[in-house]
C-alpha cells in the first residue's frame, strides 16, 4: 500500500507538471496565470502528501506540512479565478478583490507556521507509533474551522460558476468545462471522505488519489479538447448577440465553434456540425469554400471577400474575414470566419450610384439644354438676318426675275432652320412643339436635300410615297427629327457599302390582330392610321441586337451616342403612334411607323403679304444689343412709313424716349441684352407712360415670358426669326393704330 499510495501522489504531481508546461508553451490566453498555479500547487501538494503518510521521523512530517501547505491554500484561491475568467466573468478579478481573497490563505499559512506557539489551528497533535509509520491524530482549532469555511465557499463558487458555464455553453467548451469541473472537484471530494473517516483506511488522506484523477482529466483536456488552445470567452454573451455569423476552425479545418447566427445560415443546429469538416459543412456555399481554399499553413493573418450567398433561397450578399489564430509563439492555433450580412448595404449603395447616376445624368441634359438654348437663341438672330434681308430683296425683285427663285429658296430653308431652333429651344426646357395637322409627304419632299448631303453617296434613297396620303397631328420638327434619325440608322447600316435606303407612305386601317404585331403599340385602338416605313439593304441584326436598340446609349457603332433611336420611340409615343421592327442578319432592316390619321384638314400657309399694302405714322424706337437685328427690323418698319430710332440697350432706350416721347408711339424692345436688361427697361417705361405700345421681340418663346410683359392690351409678342408680316401682326395686337389699310 505505501508504495501504491506515493507512486500515485508522483503520477498526480508529474502529470500536473506536464500540463502546466504545455499550457506554458501555448502561450498567453485568458486565465493562464491562474491556472497555472493551480496546476503547479496541485503538484505539490499531491507530492508531498505522498511524502508525509510515509515519513518515519515525526519533526520531518512538521517540515513537510509547513512545505506544502501554501499549495494548499493556493489551490481554492487559483481555481476561483481561473473558473471567473475561463468563464467570461474576468472583470470581477481585480486588485482589491484579489488582495481581498488571498488575506485569509496567508492567514491560515502563518497559523499553521506559528501553531506550535498558540494552538489556535491545530489544538492538540497526538501521534500513534503503533502503525509501521507515525499516524497523527490533529484535533482542530478555531482558525482550521475558519479555513476550510473559506476554503469550500470558495470551491462551491468556483464549481457553481463552471457548472453554470457548462450549462451555457455548448460542444468541445462543455466538454472543456466538465473536465476543469473534475479536475478541480477530485481533491476536495477526497478530502472530504478522509476528514468524515469515509475511508476503508482512515489513517490515510486519499487527496492525493483526487489528485490523480485531477491529473487525468487535466491530461485530457489539455492534449485532447485543446483547453489551453482555444477558450470560450464570454461566448454566450458575445457570439450569440453577434448579428454577424461566426465559424471557428480548428487546426484541422474542422468547425470547433459557431454562434447562433452562424447556424441560421447553414439552418442546422450547432450540435449537428461540430468537429465537422468545413469542407462538408460549408458545402452548400461554394463561393465561400473558394475564400478558404489557401493552403493552411500560408494562410494570412486576415483576407477579407465579398461573397454572393443563396440564404433560405433568397441571395444574400456577405463581407467575409478570414483571421488566423496564432499562439504567442506564432503557430497557428485555428481560423475565425466572420461572415457580416451587407446585403441591405449593397442594395443601398446601388440605388446611391443608381441616384448618383441619374443626377448625372440629368445634370449633364441640364447642361446640354443651357447650351441648347444659348445656341438657338444665338442663331434665331443670325437667321433673322437672313431671311428678314431675302424677305426684302423679294419685294424689290420682279416676279420674272432669274433671283427670285434662289431667294425664296433662302427663305424655305431660314424657315427650317427657325423650325430647328424651335427644336433646340424645345429641348432646352424653353421652348413648346407646336401641334397641327401636316403632310408628312410635304415633309419628307422638303428633306430631300438635307438628307441627300447627310447619307453617304454610295446609298441610294428612293421614294414610293402616297399622293392621297391624309394628313396627321403632329409637331414638324419632331417628324423631322424622326425622319432624319431613321434614315441615317438606315444608311450607317449599309456599312460604307453600296446599298439602297427606301421610303414609303401609305395610309393603312388597322386591326388588333395588325397593332399586335407591332414592337410598340399593340394598346393603340383599331382605325385609319399613316404608315411610314423605312427599308435597307444592310446587315440586318439579330434577335438579341433588335431588343436592345430602343435603350439609352445602346449603340453598335464603334462612336456614337447611342440617342438616335430611343429618341424616335419617344417621339412615335408622343404623338400616341406605333412602330415595328423586321431585320434578319444578312438580309437588311425594316423600320415601320404607324400614326394616327388626322381628323382636321391640313391648314395651308397664308399668302405673304405685301409691305407696300400697309402703312403707319409716327416714330417707333427699336432696342436691341445686335446690329443685325436692329437693321432688318428698322427697314421692314421704314417700309411701313413709320420714322424709326434705334438703341443698343435699355440704358440708352430710356435716354431717346425721354428726348423723343411725343412722337415715338411704339418700342420694339429685346429682353437679352447688357447693361439694362429688357425686363428692367420694359418697368421703366410702364413707369413713363401706360399708355405707349411695346412690341417685346425675343429668341425663345412666348410661353418663357413673364406673364407681367401682357397686362396691358398694349403689348405684344413677336419671336426671333420673323417675317415682316409677323412683326406687322404684333404691332396691330399692340394696338398701335395704322395710318390706312388696303
Amino acid at each position: 500500500m505505501p508504495v501504491t499510495y506515493i507512486a500515485l501522489s508522483c503520477f498526480a504531481a508529474a502529470c500536473s507538471l506536464v500540463v502546466a508546461a504545455r499550457v506554458w508553451a501555448n502561450g498567453d490566453f485568458t486565465g493562464r496565470n491562474a491556472l497555472m498555479a493551480l496546476l503547479i500547487a496541485s503538484a505539490v501538494w499531491a507530492l508531498f502528501a505522498g511524502l508525509y503518510e510515509f515519513t518515519p521521523v515525526v519533526e520531518t512530517k512538521h517540515w513537510i506540512i509547513n512545505i506544502y501547505f501554501p499549495s494548499i491554500v493556493t489551490v481554492p484561491v487559483a481555481m476561483l479565478v481561473f473558473a471567473l475568467q475561463y468563464s467570461g466573468n474576468g472583470r470581477w478579478v481585480t486588485r482589491p478583490m484579489l488582495a481581498t481573497l488571498v488575506l485569509i490563505p496567508i492567514l491560515t499559512v502563518v497559523a499553521v507556521w506559528s501553531n506550535p506557539h498558540h494552538w489556535l489551528f491545530w489544538s492538540e497533535i497526538v501521534w500513534d507509533y503503533s502503525e509501521p509509520f507515525p499516524i497523527g491524530r490533529f484535533s482542530h482549532g478555531p482558525a482550521f474551522w475558519v479555513w476550510v469555511a473559506f476554503a469550500y465557499t470558495v470551491l462551491l463558487i468556483g464549481s457553481s460558476i463552471l457548472l453554470v458555464s457548462i450549462h451555457r455553453t455548448q460542444g468541445i467548451f462543455r466538454k472543456q468545462n466538465l473536465a476543469m469541473l473534475v479536475a478541480v472537484a477530485s481533491p476536495w471530494i477526497c478530502n472530504v471522505l478522509y476528514m468524515t473517516g469515509m475511508t476503508p483506511w482512515p489513517h490515510l488522506d486519499f487527496t492525493s488519489l483526487g489528485f490523480t484523477l485531477t491529473a487525468l482529466a487535466m491530461t485530457w483536456g489539455v492534449f485532447r479538447l485543446r483547453i489551453s488552445d482555444l477558450v470560450p470567452v464570454a461566448r454566450a454573451s458575445v457570439l450569440n448577440s453577434l448579428s454577424d455569423a461566426v465559424f471557428v476552425l480548428d487546426t484541422n479545418d474542422c468547425i470547433v465553434d459557431l454562434n447562433r447566427a452562424a447556424g441560421r445560415i447553414l439552418r442546422s443546429l450547432p450540435d449537428e456540425v461540430l468537429g465537422e469538416p468545413v469542407q462538408k459543412v460549408l458545402g452548400p456555399f461554394p463561393a465561400l469554400l473558394r475564400e478558404l481554399e489557401v493552403d493552411t499553413e500560408k494562410r494570412v493573418a486576415l483576407s477579407r471577400a465579398e461573397v454572393e450567398l443563396c440564404v433560405s433561397g433568397e441571395p444574400a450578399f456577405f463581407d467575409v474575414r478570414i483571421s488566423r489564430i496564432e499562439s504567442e509563439s506564432d503557430l497557428r492555433a485555428g481560423t475565425s470566419i466572420v461572415l457580416t450580412d451587407i446585403t441591405e448595404i449593397k442594395g443601398a449603395e446601388q440605388e446611391r450610384l443608381r441616384l448618383q447616376d441619374e443626377l448625372q445624368h440629368s445634370q449633364k441634359l441640364e447642361s446640354l439644354g443651357v447650351l441648347a438654348g444659348g445656341i438657338a437663341h444665338d442663331f434665331n438672330n443670325l437667321l433673322l438676318g437672313i431671311s428678314g434681308n431675302a424677305e426684302l430683296a423679294l419685294l424689290d425683285t420682279d416676279p420674272d426675275s432669274p433671283t427670285r427663285d434662289n431667294l425664296e429658296k433662302i427663305s424655305v430653308i431660314s424657315e427650317r432652320g427657325a423650325e430647328l431652333c424651335h427644336q433646340l429651344l424645345a429641348y432646352s426646357g424653353k421652348g413648346k412643339f407646336v401641334v397641327e395637322p401636316i403632310s408628312i409627304n410635304k415633309v419628307l419632299r422638303e428633306m430631300e436635300h438635307i438628307l441627300s448631303v447627310s447619307i453617304p453617296k454610295t446609298v441610294t434613297v428612293e421614294y414610293d410615297l402616297d399622293e392621297a396620303l391624309p394628313p396627321i397631328i403632329a409637331d414638324v420638327a419632331q417628324m423631322q427629327q424622326l425622319i432624319m434619325n431613321l434614315m441615317i440608322n438606315a444608311a450607317e447600316a449599309i456599312n460604307g457599302e453600296t446599298g439602297t435606303v427606301t421610303v414609303s407612305t401609305r395610309k393603312v386601317s388597322c386591326d388588333s390582330k395588325y397593332l399586335d404585331k407591332l414592337d410598340v403599340g399593340g394598346d393603340l385602338p383599331n382605325g385609319d392610321y399613316v404608315c411610314i416605313e423605312v427599308r435597307d439593304t444592310g446587315s440586318g441584326m439579330d434577335a438579341k441586337t433588335r431588343k436592345k436598340i430602343f435603350d439609352p446609349f445602346f449603340t453598335t457603332k464603334f462612336t456614337g451616342r447611342g440617342l438616335g433611336m430611343s429618341a424616335v420611340l419617344g417621339i412615335i409615343r408622343g404623338h400616341q403612334g406605333g412602330l415595328g421592327v423586321e431585320s434578319e442578319p444578312g438580309v437588311g432592316t425594316l423600320f415601320r411607323i404607324v400614326l394616327p390619321e388626322a381628323e382636321a384638314a391640313l391648314i395651308e400657309p397664308e399668302d405673304r403679304c405685301s409691305l407696300d399694302d400697309w402703312s403707319g405714322e409716327g416714330t417707333v424706337l427699336i432696342v436691341d444689343d445686335e446690329e443685325m437685328v436692329r437693321d432688318i427690323t428698322r427697314r421692314m418698319l421704314e417700309r411701313l412709313e413709320f420714322t424709326v430710332l434705334t438703341a443698343v440697350d435699355g440704358v440708352e432706350a430710356m435716354e431717346i424716349y425721354r428726348q423723343h416721347r411725343d412722337d415715338i408711339v411704339c418700342i420694339v424692345l429685346d429682353l437679352a441684352m447688357p447693361n439694362m436688361r429688357g425686363q428692367e427697361c420694359y418697368r421703366e417705361l410702364r413707369e413713363l407712360n401706360q399708355e405707349v405700345s411695346i412690341v417685346v421681340m425675343s429668341g425663345y418663346s412666348e410661353a418663357e415670358i413673364d406673364p407681367a410683359f401682357f397686362s396691358t392690351n398694349r403689348s405684344a409678342f413677336v419671336q426671333k426669326p420673323f417675317q415682316a408680316r409677323q412683326l406687322r401682326e404684333a404691332l396691330q395686337s399692340a394696338e398701335l393704330p395704322l395710318s390706312s389699310q388696303a
